[in-house]
């Protein structure tokens, strides 16, 4: 899997330290129990989409690009982050195209160091 992650990324309920820890596992394709991933939408109909990052170790998905918008700790941060960031776009643009909006606004990072 290879992952995409916005500058600055929207993190909910884990700590500096931590969430980089957590941000290099994934990256590295490395089991995080904790930890829900908000990425831009696979399909053309979401604002996102909101994974346990766990899933990504799943043999589906190697080959797709997850551009990652927010870490979270639980599910439920993770709604309430996305919740967040949807309200965000709303009022910067008047409507909902939250791919369009992140993808023209942030910056991208590869983290795949060790």
């Amino acid at each position: 899997m290879d992952f995409r992650w916005f500058q600055p990324l929207h993190v909910k309920n884990i700590s500096g330290k931590k969430a980089e820890k957590v941000i290099r596992r994934i990256s590295q394709n490395h089991f995080e129990k904790n930890a829900w991933l908000i990425v831009l939408p696979f399909g053309e109909h979401n604002l996102f989409d909101i994974y346990p990052a766990y899933v990504f170790l799943q043999k589906e998905f190697p080959s797709y690009r997850a551009d990652v918008i927010g870490l979270a700790k639980s599910r439920g941060h993770a709604v309430e982050l996305a919740a967040e960031l949807v309200q965000e776009v709303y009022q910067a643009t008047g409507g909902f195209d939250t791919r369009t909006y992140y993808r023209s606004k942030m910056q991208w990072t590869n983290c795949r160091e060790a």
